[in-house]
């Protein structure tokens, strides 16, 4: 059983509909046509320059748990020269590792995968990987922030096939209601302000058919947590009990329960994968560890082998409870240790300044962030990080802007 919560962590930088056929994104030039992508890059996570000096990692490298059913030691004859090239970001020997990451998934990646992705694309459907297809791929990471490899991958796919509150009307809907939540701050409670932010999140949950969740203000080290094992969010006190606060405080709040409803979206669409292979409630419950009403209620939303919604989720189950994990619970073990020597480090030299203990504090940091690289890439992390920067983007962009009429 993989851990129970997922948090936000304090350290950080930065940063397919339930019943329809997933949304792709328009071919190509998405993040030239969308302000959104633009002003991410720019906006970090309050928390980081706060709480820590964490750096954001590259959002789609690969990483161990970079595959789902098929090892990556498999190999093929295809090389460079006989592979026709087409243009793009990726070199001949790049184009050829891409197309051999599709060709030797063939169980996950079918023609009419392989189809879908082309059309999202924008280049000729074919039903096989292509020079033309990878270079789109990689096109499509450079401009989204993802590790340009041309491998639609877990961290890849759900970008470029929005669902649940991945999708444009949804943050929007988001986006203002959590700014008139805003305008109410200083005759709210701290109780009332997370409530804001948490009910216009299960609205977007409960628009895509997905389970809503609970929400606790407790005392917490770190943002906010999702607890998949009760289905509650549990937000840190501090930012919501200040009297007053900034924009920019405001929509890393935001991002953090965005952050955590995306997980919450997740965990629901792996139980409807699992109800799709065929598994009953109860399973399903005893298996991930969900609460059984939650299971009964993706058992009633079996996703279809084979389909894009699947492999999309199957992506977030191999890495959760699937072949990588060990890998996982290990990262997050880790990272979390690594925090704990860190602190203690720290208020050594704040006791006492030495050479000895600045190289200890100095190292502690590497290796943190180094463990915070490999948490990052997880795959549901990847895509609940790129969820919720975007929602934080959106808030501030549109903060900025003057008020209607």
């Amino acid at each position: 059983m993989p851990r129970r919560r997922y948090a936000r962590a304090l350290q950080e930088e930065t940063g397919q509909p339930t019943v329809a056929p997933q949304q792709a994104k328009p071919a190509q030039a998405q993040a030239n046509t969308n302000p959104m992508i633009a002003m991410q890059r720019l906006i970090g996570n309050a928390a980081i320059q706060r709480f820590g000096g964490l750096n954001e990692p590259d959002s789609g490298a690969l990483g161990p748990n970079s595959t789902s059913t098929t090892s990556n030691t498999t190999t093929t004859n295809t090389t460079a020269s006989t592979t026709p090239q087409a243009p793009g970001l990726l070199s001949a020997d790049g184009v050829v590792r891409a197309m051999s990451y599709y060709n030797i998934r063939a169980a996950d990646y079918p023609p009419h995968i392989i189809s879908q992705i082309q059309g999202a694309l924008g280049v000729a459907e074919t039903g096989r990987a292509t020079p033309e297809m990878v270079q789109a791929v990689a096109d499509f990471q450079s401009q989204n922030g993802l590790a340009v490899d041309g491998m639609a991958g877990p961290r890849t796919l759900p970008a470029i096939f929005e669902q649940g509150l991945d999708t444009e009307q949804t943050e929007e809907v988001f986006a203002d209601e959590a700014l008139d939540a805003l305008d109410q701050w200083d005759s709210k409670s701290p109780e009332e302000r997370a409530q804001a932010l948490i009910d216009a999140a299960n609205a977007g949950l409960a628009e895509h058919k997905i389970s809503e969740c609970t929400s606790t203000i407790v005392d917490l080290n770190v943002l906010a947590q999702f607890d998949f094992t009760t289905w509650n969010i549990e937000l840190g006190k501090g930012v919501f009990e200040a009297a007053t606060i900034s924009n920019a405080d405001y929509a890393d709040a935001a991002n953090t329960v965005y952050h955590e409803s995306r997980h919450a979206e997740q965990w629901f669409s792996m139980a409807r994968l699992l109800a799709g292979q065929g598994k009953t409630a109860q399973e399903i419950a005893t298996q991930m560890g969900i609460p059984l009403n939650i299971a009964n209620e993706a058992a009633a939303l079996p996703y279809q082998p084979g389909s894009m919604e699947a492999l999309v989720a199957n992506g977030w189950y191999e890495s959760v409870y699937g072949v990588d994990a060990d890998y996982r619970n290990k990262t997050l073990t880790d990272l979390e240790k690594a925090g704990t020597d860190l602190e203690a480090a720290e208020a050594d030299l704040a006791a006492n300044d030495t050479p000895a203990n600045r190289a200890k504090v100095a190292t502690l940091r590497q290796k943190r962030q180094k463990l915070y690289d490999e948490y990052h890439n997880l795959p549901e992390e990847t895509d609940a990080h790129r969820v919720g920067d975007a929602i934080e983007a959106r808030i501030l962009l549109k903060a900025e802007l003057p008020d209607e009429g």
